[in-house]
């Protein structure tokens, strides 16, 4: 063929959106898009290009070819020999959560009817949308996989201050209408009571994170820095750490797609067939997550994690559903660890310099910890410090773990990731 490898990925999606907002009129828009991306790696270099016309497309992935192997002679390689081996179909569409985009609307005006009578300023959107993915490559691999995800997010406001309830799943169990509502009721409770006065919030102090803010951090640490294409870039933190410790003893990261939810797949998007990837073990950095390129340049074994969030961007190593091993502490014992300190809610935003480490996470909301009992909600700040001595100062991990849906964003591609994490405690976090 003339070089080490080839995938194609031939996607088409529609998707359906919805926003109900209070004092507004419903809007709602469809949209589709279909397309291939075409991959080529020779002796760890990688070219790409993408297009809507499959037959278009031969010509210029010949000149690609060329080009990465540096061969001007026209060479052996034949586009339409991409893949041709057995097929496998992979249908994840047997128990979707809606069965149309009238009951994925319905299901959203019933939230909206919920909130009318109790929340002055709120936001419901919701995401339904279908794809399919046929993805072939140079190993005579062709994989068929039929997705249908769904995101819904409900946004909560008074003043200065957000509450979002998120929810979504691949199957019709991962959406749950009674405990979405629960959720809905006492983040209205809670913003009530973020209308009294509230104490300003210490500099310094040691913690407990909610599930989601101990997601955020480990995403944001650990997750981002293993992604191989900044390794061999140089460009993170964790490049030249194998072996090495990295995080609390307690500290135990999988990336493992096989988990029923949102980042679900069986092959990624160079077919290579996923697998789980342990990151971290005992706080001992153990891989990577990588892609063909990455792994021939490392001289790795790919982990199944290439992804793309349509045609137009070439696979690369991300995230699929990133898991903290729980321990054996409740919510409670949590609390009593960190006996005066501070409580974390969930995330607003997060963000870290994957060179140096630096991290923020900011919270929707911050309460007290007195005596070991949650008191007064604070004026929420920024987490902010070293991604090492964060991970280092975790001193329990609870044993009730949270499964959610979320988004991440890398270099202009936007992929769906499974989030499942316990709660923290903290020795120590820095506030600004």
């Amino acid at each position: 063929m003339g070089v080490d490898f080839v995938s194609a990925a031939q996607i088409s999606s529609q998707n359906y959106s919805v926003r109900y907002q209070s004092g507004r009129e419903v809007t709602s828009s469809i949209s589709s898009d279909w397309g291939t991306g075409f991959n080529v790696i020779h002796n760890g270099h990688g070219a790409f290009y993408s297009h809507n016309d499959y037959t278009r497309s031969t010509s210029r992935i010949i000149d690609l070819v060329r080009k990465i192997t540096k061969n001007p002679q026209p060479t052996e390689f034949d586009p339409e020999k991409i893949g041709g081996g057995n097929t496998t179909s992979i249908q994840n569409t047997q128990n979707l959560p809606f069965q149309s985009n009238d009951e994925f609307e319905s299901f959203l005006k019933d939230i909206h009817r919920e909130l009318e009578g109790k929340a002055t300023h709120y936001a419901v959107n919701g995401n339904l949308s279908y794809e399919k993915r046929t993805i072939q490559n140079s190993e005579f691999s062709r994989i068929i996989q039929s997705n249908c995800n769904t995101l819904i997010d409900v946004t909560l406001s008074n003043g200065d201050t957000q509450l979002v309830i998120t929810a979504g799943g691949i199957d019709k169990s991962d959406i749950d209408y009674t405990k979405l509502v629960r959720e809905i009721d006492e983040s209205i409770s809670k913003l009530g009571k973020m209308e009294l006065p509230t104490k300003k919030m210490p500099t310094n102090s040691p913690c407990v994170l909610s599930s989601d803010a101990t997601f955020s951090l480990v995403h944001e640490a650990i997750g981002h820095a293993v992604e191989a294409d900044t390794v061999i870039n140089n460009a993170s933190y964790l490049s030249h750490r194998i072996g090495y410790k990295v995080a609390s003893s307690q500290v135990t990261v999988t990336d493992d797609p096989h988990l029923r939810g949102i980042g679900y797949s069986e092959y990624d998007d160079e077919a290579t067939k996923t697998k789980g990837t342990l990151i971290v073990e005992d706080g001992i950095l153990m891989d990577f997550l990588q892609s063909r390129k990455t792994a021939a340049n490392l001289n790795a074994i790919p982990t199944g994690n290439a992804r793309v969030s349509s045609y137009l961007y070439p696979p690369e190593p991300r995230q699929s559903n990133l898991f903290i091993e729980p321990k054996d502490h409740s919510f409670e014992e949590l609390l009593e660890e960190v006996k005066d300190g501070i409580y974390i809610g969930p995330t607003l935003l997060a963000s870290t310099s994957i060179y140096s480490g630096e991290l923020q996470i900011q919270p929707q909301y911050s309460q007290e910890i007195v005596d070991g009992q949650l008191g007064a909600y604070l004026k929420p700040k920024t987490i902010s410090g070293n991604s090492l001595v964060l991970l280092n100062d975790i001193s329990a991990i609870g044993k009730d773990i949270s499964k959610f849906p979320t988004e991440c964003l890398k270099s202009q591609s936007r992929v769906l990731i499974g989030a499942y994490s316990p709660q923290v405690a903290l020795k120590s976090a820095q506030f600004i």
